[in-house]
């Protein structure tokens, strides 16, 4: 697939098209993290970037498709977390210098749970020291730019990092899609 078009896949379609053998866990995690290096350097969307181990765990997820083995939800799917998720072997800043130098030992639950459906992590994305407050300045990067605006959505994904998102995760494992919304919103 080209690049534009691997761009513009949603979570669902890159799992689906992984789950189908038309995409390749390794040809997703590689543009996924060429697109970083790309532009990051614009958007500071993310505190760390992990091209290697995101690497080696896409092969680990072609050689398991490969085998014919039982597969999660999200078998081969590039994700961020957020920085103050920890992730076993990652450091874990939260945005602050006060935690620069933690490395994860273990995985928190959300990231257990992640790994368990086969996603694979390509780094922690950015976000505000320790969580506290609402502007895009972080004491790690100089700022955090999502196209000019103050925006809910995480950098990554709002600036097109990532094409896929964990909001977009929950709708599919409900086995809904986002138009589906409305649904829960009546309530």
């Amino acid at each position: 697939m080209r690049s534009d078009e691997l761009d513009a896949l949603t979570l669902v379609d890159a799992a689906r098209r992984i789950r189908e053998r038309r995409l390749s866990p390794i040809e997703l995690t590689e543009a996924v993290l060429e697109r970083i290096a790309r532009l990051d350097r614009e958007v500071h969307a993310f505190i760390t970037v992990t091209p290697e181990q995101a690497l080696a765990d896409a092969a680990g997820a072609e050689s398991v498709l490969a085998s014919g083995r039982e597969t999660g939800l999200l078998h081969g799917v590039p994700i961020s977390l957020k920085d103050l998720i920890d992730v076993r072997g990652t450091r874990t800043t939260a945005g602050s210098k006060v935690f620069a130098g933690g490395t994860a030992t273990a995985d928190a639950t959300v990231a257990r749970k992640l790994r368990a459906a086969g996603a694979i992590f390509v780094g922690k994305a950015n976000m505000h020291e320790c969580a506290y407050g609402v502007t895009l300045r972080t004491f790690i990067t100089v700022r955090c730019v999502i196209r000019g605006t103050l925006n809910a959505l995480p950098a990554a994904r709002a600036a097109d990092r990532l094409p896929r998102s964990y909001s977009e995760w929950l709708w599919a494992r409900w086995g809904r899609t986002p138009a589906d919304r409305s649904v829960f919103q009546q309530r």
